[in-house]
């Protein structure tokens, strides 16, 4: 079932393969840009750039987040994010509000305070300490340039406060805690997941966003999100907007009603033509009298056919309009040659008109008027 037609008002409808014939593949393509355009609108509300923003910053999220390092990207991934977050500030060792490296040094400081090496700050270090200063040996602890009694003052200090640095939370201060404090800052670098030079509950926003919705942004369905997806997007944007038929700058349902409105214009013109081109009524002439009034004859041409074209005239140019889909200024044999089976489509259009889903006679007007200023 298929529309030959050559009128540039209807070659719109041709959205599938372009080769001059509107059928049903065509309503399907229509049908499958509509499902297209709908997976490309993440934030539903109607597709634009801002779906395109959306999906390449859920790539860069997706290129931050493998937290762990494996090469994937999964919920392990935001157990650690959250596991640091909770740490976060309890390596603000300083007190600034903000953790880096100065806390890691404090973190180190304070760990030499083991002064007699048996990898744990007990009061053992207080006694061992007594010694070194005794015997001319022991170390500036507290950086002031000088080994005294204020050193020995800093070991019990650091006792006193030993659950600040235990990171490890098993109720010592021990080379492990340092070791974690370590790994984690080295995590942290890399825990920036939207990018904004922060590490914070914002990160966390984004990472379970994307766990929750990464098969959206994939379009490619390879697993990963990256580039590819955007070009992607590009193309699909770029190759479904030939269906928007009635120009509003979406492709939805009201361009699947504009199909049907101009195509059930398209087969009332053909219905028009065939009943000029397929009518063995002769054509009705005048002959003037010498009263000059006119009187009908009814005259067949020499060959006894009936006439195969309509000639436009003022009078005619609306029903021209309509049924002329050559637009070669005649209503002719060859336009009917073009008409489809149409009984399925015509239906469905009956349908519609019962609806109310569509004014027939307002598309058919809007048609013509396209026409005339074109």
């Amino acid at each position: 079932m298929s529309i030959h037609n050559k009128n540039k008002h209807h070659q719109v409808l041709d959205t599938d393969d372009k080769n001059g014939c509107v059928d049903k593949a065509d309503l399907v393509w229509l049908k499958k840009a509509i499902e297209i355009r709908k997976g490309l609108d993440f934030d539903h509300n109607g597709l634009d750039k801002s779906d395109y923003y959306k999906l390449m910053q859920m790539a860069a999220v997706w290129s931050n987040s493998d937290i762990n390092g494996d090469n994937k990207v999964n919920g392990l991934d935001r157990i650690i994010l959250r596991e640091l977050l909770n740490n976060l500030m309890g390596y603000d060792l300083n007190g600034d509000g903000v953790t880096n490296g100065a806390d890691a040094d404090e973190a180190r400081n304070r760990f030499a305070c083991d002064t007699n090496g048996d990898g744990v700050v007990t009061i053992n270090d207080c006694m061992a300490y007594i010694k070194q200063l005794i015997y001319g040996i022991a170390e500036d602890l507290n950086g002031d340039g000088k080994s005294d009694i204020n050193d020995l003052s800093y070991i019990c200090d650091t006792l006193a406060n030993v659950s600040k640095y235990d990171f490890d939370h098993d109720g010592a201060f021990t080379h492990a805690d340092i070791n974690k404090m370590i790994r984690d800052f080295e995590m942290l670098e890399a825990a920036d997941v939207n990018g904004d030079g922060n590490v914070n509950h914002g990160d966390l926003e984004s990472l379970t966003e994307l766990l929750v919705n990464w098969q959206t942004y994939d379009l490619d369905k390879n697993g990963v999100l990256d580039q590819n997806d955007g070009q992607l997007f590009l193309i699909e944007f770029a190759r479904t907007n030939a269906g928007d038929l009635n120009n509003d700058e979406n492709v939805d349902e009201l361009d699947v009603t504009y199909f049907y409105n101009v195509l059930y214009v398209l087969i009332i013109s053909q219905q028009n033509k065939n009943e000029i081109v397929e009518s063995n009524e002769p054509p009705v002439t005048y002959e003037l009298t010498d009263s000059d009034e006119p009187v009908a004859t009814d005259e067949l041409s020499d060959t006894d056919e009936p006439a195969d074209t309509y000639e436009v005239t003022d009078t005619d140019e609306s029903a021209s309009n309509n049924a002329d889909t050559d637009t070669d200024g005649h209503v002719s044999a060859q336009d009917a040659n073009e008409l489809m089976e149409r009984l399925a489509v015509q239906e469905q259009m009956q349908k519609d008109s019962q609806n109310g889903q569509f004014d027939p006679r307002q598309i058919h007007k809007e048609v013509r008027e396209q026409s005339a200023q074109k």
